[in-house]
């Protein structure tokens, strides 16, 4: 997946998120959205380190 396809998402994830909170999308709105977030913080290098770190 390249970078800028990775931003493209995390605007789409917060700016649908603002609307979660503005009442206007539906409840299955979040449960993506909070799944896209946690693959994203998934893929850190901070989080990626600390697990091969765990591994060893």
């Amino acid at each position: 997946m390249t970078e800028e396809l990775k931003t493209l998402g995390d605007a789409v994830g917060v700016s649908s998120t603002i609307m979660l909170w503005a009442g206007w999308l539906p409840p299955l709105v979040s449960i993506v959205t909070l799944i896209w977030f946690c693959i994203r913080i998934y893929e850190t290098k901070t989080v990626q380190n600390l697990l091969r770190k765990d591994n060893t």
